[in-house]
């Protein structure tokens, strides 16, 4: 009955080992796609920013005062992309 024994408690061992190898590669991977995302998500921002200040003087906006709207509404969306990273981060931790 030893030697079974010794047997079950090797597949265990195995079977945690690649247990927690999954879990580290599933952790790399969130980590990366949440880089992706945010690199994604500002590219949009960028081409909505300058479509917004490329129509802002048809709008009576001078080209100064559409930019610095861009910017700060720019800013708005990084600090929510940010969140949204660190809200997914935290519920892989989960």
């Amino acid at each position: 009955m030893l030697p079974v024994l010794k047997l079950l408690e090797h597949e265990e061992r195995v079977a945690r080992e690649r247990v927690e190898s999954l879990r580290a590669e599933a952790d790399r991977v969130l980590d990366e796609l949440a880089r992706a995302e945010t690199d994604w998500e500002g590219w949009a921002v960028a081409r909505q920013r300058v479509r917004q200040v490329m129509s802002a003087p048809a709008e009576g906006k001078t080209g100064t005062g559409a930019a610095e709207a861009a910017l700060t509404a720019a800013r708005q969306e990084t600090v929510s992309a940010h969140e949204r990273v660190l809200d997914a981060r935290a519920w892989a931790a989960d």
